[in-house]
């Protein structure tokens, strides 16, 4: 499925709401529609395809659906709380940071870098669906998204009647 398929299909089912530049997604509404959350997945896997990192971590509970996915597609495994004191995680390996929205919660992919950066483990890049159309201020890491927020209004009235 095409990134501007998913889109309308994201409209249609209201995982998408507002007026730019207030848009907002909710990735939680995506686990009743498996086809479109694997179409997502894909497309995550497509976008981290050039990004080193050993596990996958998912910053918010409403991300933990697409970052199960893509640990599953990259074969890495999956991290959802920092509290885990999995025997896999060790002093070295590489952090990928997963939230699905950057929207509001820098503050959770900050908290994720500090933790895994205190434990010895770097975290060089975040992925998310949809971030801000403008830079995040100051971040250690690498931002990478399916979606700035420009784009992804442009996209839904483009290619929705509204």
């Amino acid at each position: 499925m095409k990134k501007e398929d998913i889109v309308e299909q994201l409209y249609l089912i209201e995982a998408i709401e507002g007026i730019f530049p207030a848009l907002t997604l909710h990735p939680d509404a995506l686990c009743i529609y498996p086809p479109l959350l694997q179409a997502i997945a894909s497309l995550l896997q497509e976008k981290s395809k050039d990004l080193h990192f050993d596990f996958v971590y998912a910053v918010n509970a409403a991300s933990i659906p697409l970052a199960t996915l893509l640990s599953s597609l990259k074969k890495k495994p999956l991290c959802y709380d920092l509290s885990c004191s999995h025997s896999y995680l060790k002093p070295g390996l590489t952090c990928l940071l997963f939230d699905a929205t950057t929207m509001h919660s820098k503050e959770e992919l900050s908290q994720a870098y500090d933790h895994f950066s205190k434990q010895g483990i770097p975290t060089a890049s975040a992925l998310t669906l949809l971030s801000p159309s403008s830079p995040l201020p100051s971040t250690p890491f690498k931002l990478h998204s399916l979606w700035k927020m420009q784009e992804l209004a442009c996209s839904v009235f483009s290619e929705v009647q509204i």
